[in-house]
């Protein structure tokens, strides 16, 4: 084990898999072999091998029974590769079905993960109701705290509520919201400002979240780009709208 542990630390995860099969095939302890075999389906699931993983996770699901821990982390490693493969609904069924198998502060993460899923299913009125008893919870850490107003921030936007969206947001960028998500803050920040017709507010949102962007090789120039030609326009700037409209463009037509 140790050896799969440093080939891993390594990103070796190739090599760590083989040292993982070599090890599988000499363990005969249930509890020992359920560990060893999700260990081997995180490196299937991170060099892509999906099947492998789902496989050895189900192997070691069945070798859990009877110990919650070892259930509990056979879950979430079967969350994790349905993550991997991009299928939301089932990841999100894997988490409702296990929900009380959970310690308060694991089910809390878990709850975590259910409303980052069902964001990205746009089922922003759940994300809300899952959120909004979370987010004074002070078990989590203050990134955690940072994220849940961001997504809070981004579903109430979604659902017309831009007034909750605005102090949610408000309170994400004042605290250590991680790094890949500031952009996408400053962006709604942008929107909500813009709702409420400070155009000003909104641009300058709008080039924080073109700074943030940059820095942190976030994706989001298309949107940012359309966003501020609208709010030069708003502001009666041709000149500068023009400008941002052709980015927009060339931005677009980089992204096909």
């Amino acid at each position: 084990m140790s050896e799969m542990r440093a080939h891993v630390e390594r990103q070796e995860f190739e090599q760590a898999l083989d040292a993982v099969v070599t090890v599988e095939c000499h363990t005969a302890d249930p509890r020992e072999l359920a560990t060893i075999l999700l260990n081997k389906a995180q490196c299937c699931r991170v060099l892509g091998k999906f099947d492998e993983a789902h496989a050895a996770c189900d192997r070691a699901l069945d070798r859990s029974k009877g110990n919650d821990e070892d259930t509990v982390d056979g879950w979430i490693v079967k969350t994790d590769i349905l993550i991997g493969e991009r299928r939301w609904s089932d990841a999100l069924s894997v988490i409702e079905s296990s929900l009380r198998c959970y310690p308060e502060l694991e089910r809390a993460q878990q709850l975590l993960r259910k409303a980052e899923l069902l964001g990205n299913l746009s089922k922003h009125a759940e994300v809300i109701s899952v959120l909004r008893d979370l987010h004074e919870d002070s078990d989590f850490y203050e990134h955690q705290i940072a994220w849940i107003h961001h997504s809070l921030g981004v579903s109430y936007g979604e659902t017309g509520e831009w007034d909750n969206a605005f102090q949610h947001l408000i309170k994400a960028e004042c605290q250590h919201l991680p790094e890949v998500h500031r952009a996408n803050n400053s962006l709604w920040l942008a929107h909500a400002a813009a709702r409420q017709r400070d155009f000003l507010s909104a641009k300058a949102h709008l080039l924080n979240a073109l700074a943030e962007a940059k820095h942190s090789n976030v994706d989001l120039w298309t949107d940012v780009y359309e966003s501020l030609a609208n709010v030069s326009r708003e502001l009666g700037d041709e000149k500068e709208a023009a400008r941002y409209g052709k980015l927009w463009k060339t931005s677009k037509e980089n992204k096909t």
